[in-house]
């Protein structure tokens, strides 16, 4: 296939469509996204009245799907037809027009039960959600098992259709499981959507094509999906029940003034890469607020740390600065970083100065400051990415060239935890910010966000990536190697991951920083655990 690469001509799609199908937000989402992307030309939709077989959930399962759709869905229930002015512009053709000369790349159908075979034959390959391989009337049980069977992550996957009825698994999309089954597909989908996006821009720059499919396995397929049974739904709906109490409880605690979110810091000696974990100081904290997102920084005699202060009471995250003394933290400050809600300080040093990025997503961009007067008092520097919801952003240089690491929201649901993307750059002045071409390079709940600060370990560059699931945010931490970093490329290995000790009520952390034969991180007690026995709180590394 001649690529975007080789021939400078963008990727050329067609869309399979029902003549009056009516999309869900996650489908027009990624249409918008490929019709203003210079990477890709929507040529067609592709009209087939094809409704594929026919196989229906028990009723059972379609009044409970019902009632969830009007409990918690939160896009537009009504969907986007596909006469909607927004594609006036794009040519409806019935799938036989289709040339054999290759005037189309990929086709993605979008008509679940669709059989691609004949299709394939007049493009290179068909894409197809594994969701929609049973038919229209079980596209609806997505997400159901996942909830069921309290699987921490749910997965969604890319099937790849070629001439001569050969398919197989692309790719893979994996989304922290949600609390409802409606609510979890939803979201999945519109990870997938960014799945999409990614794979289309790899092929445009793959020459061998044949390098494309993934071989199906048990730790990498999507569940196949079935018709729930009768006690399946009870079963599921008792568990429904069961997490929407925990989460009022979770409310009314909160309202009542207890801290139901119980994060604090820990020290450990050595590099986290090697450290056993076993040994883990706790520092005092004040009642009344968390902390969270720490970062170290010495100066020639004293070693301090930028961290957020989650305020209960005010209902907002602050940057503070303290130094380290024993098992405390002394001189603590607050920053002022604006009246937002700030967490994630990444400070660093960079030709003399100091700087430090915050985040602060609800201002719809990056900023950067300065430091007037250490550790005190900072100046606004830059910014960049003007109307992106960008949060956790890292500063990375690396090979002689500088870079920024962020997670962009692109979706209704305001979640950074899916997509990394990167960024080339002149250096903290953001005088120059020019896209990775793979963007988003990443999308994967399980190691997608940032989890503290990329460091240098025997040559290797290591990033910390949160791992995102058991239906909570910052469950644990996964340790990657960037084994590839250019404009061209982008790929990382994991190489360690770190988990709460649950039984020892320790049930989340998501953050750490090392200096100097030590390291910081953060961790979360369950709810209760210190009037049970103040257990340490403990991880385990695998």
């Amino acid at each position: 296939m001649p690529t975007d690469t080789d021939t400078g001509r963008p990727l050329s799609i067609a869309i399979l469509a029902g003549s009056d199908q009516v999309f869900e937000p996650w489908e027009a989402s990624l249409f918008e996204r490929l019709m203003h992307s210079a990477d890709f030309s929507l040529e067609t939709f592709l009209i087939s009245d094809h409704s594929g077989p026919r196989q229906k959930p028990s009723r059972v399962y379609r009044a409970l799907l019902d009632l969830e759709e009007r409990l918690f869905t939160r896009g537009n229930r009504q969907g986007i037809p596909i006469t909607d002015d927004r594609f006036a512009d794009i040519p409806k053709i019935a799938p036989q027009a289709i040339g054999v000369d290759g005037q189309i790349d990929i086709v993605l159908s979008h008509i679940p039960g669709m059989d691609c075979s004949s299709i394939s034959e007049r493009c290179d390959e068909v894409w197809e959600y594994h969701f929609n391989v049973s038919g229209p009337d079980m596209v609806g049980t997505f997400g159901f098992r996942e909830c069921l069977e309290a699987r921490p992550i749910t997965k969604s996957g890319i099937i790849a259709h070629r001439a001569g009825g050969s398919r197989g698994l692309l790719a893979v999309s994996k989304s922290n499981t949600k609390i409802s089954a409606t609510f979890n597909a939803e979201y999945a989908k519109a990870v997938l959507s960014s799945l999409v996006e990614k794979e289309l821009r790899r092929t445009a720059r793959q020459p061998d094509r044949g390098a494309a499919f993934v071989p199906p396995s048990l730790d990498n397929a999507p569940i196949p999906l079935r018709s729930p049974t009768p006690l399946e739904c009870l079963r599921y709906s008792f568990g429904l029940g069961t997490r929407i109490a925990r989460r009022g409880a979770d409310s009314l605690l909160k309202k009542i003034g207890a801290q139901p979110e119980n994060w604090s810091l820990v020290l450990g000696e050595g590099e986290v890469l090697g450290s056993s974990l076993e040994r883990l100081t706790e520092l005092k904290q004040p009642k009344g607020e968390f902390r969270a997102d720490p970062f170290l920084f010495e100066t020639e005699d004293e070693r301090w740390v930028f961290f957020e202060s989650y305020n209960y009471r005010t209902k907002l995250g602050s940057i503070c600065v303290g130094r380290i003394e024993g098992d405390t933290l002394i001189d603590v400050t607050p920053l002022d970083f604006g009246d937002v809600h700030c967490s994630y300080p990444f400070v660093f040093e960079h030709d003399g100065e100091i700087f430090l990025i915050p985040e602060t997503h609800e201002r719809e961009r990056i900023e950067v400051w300065r430091c007037a007067d250490f550790p005190h008092r900072w100046e606004l520097h830059a910014t960049g990415l003007e109307g992106e919801s960008a949060a956790d952003t890292v500063f990375v240089e690396w090979n002689d060239e500088c870079w920024l690491f962020t997670n962009l929201s692109r979706h209704d649901f305001v979640d950074h935890c899916a997509e990394l993307h990167v960024f080339k750059v002149s250096g903290p002045d953001l005088a120059n910010i020019e896209p990775h071409p793979l963007n988003p390079v990443v999308v994967d709940s399980t190691r997608a966000r940032n989890g503290g600060r990329p460091f240098v370990s025997e040559g290797r560059l290591i990033r910390p990536g949160q791992i995102t699931s058991h239906g909570s945010y910052g469950y644990g931490l996964a340790l990657l190697e960037v084994t590839e970093l250019s404009m061209d490329t982008y790929a990382e290995r994991e190489i360690r991951r770190i988990e709460p000790e649950v039984e020892q009520s320790t049930i989340g952390c998501h953050h750490v920083d090392h200096s100097s034969g030590v390291f910081i991180m953060d961790a979360r007690r369950a709810y209760g655990s210190k009037l049970l026995g103040a257990r340490p709180i403990a991880v385990r590394a695998t």
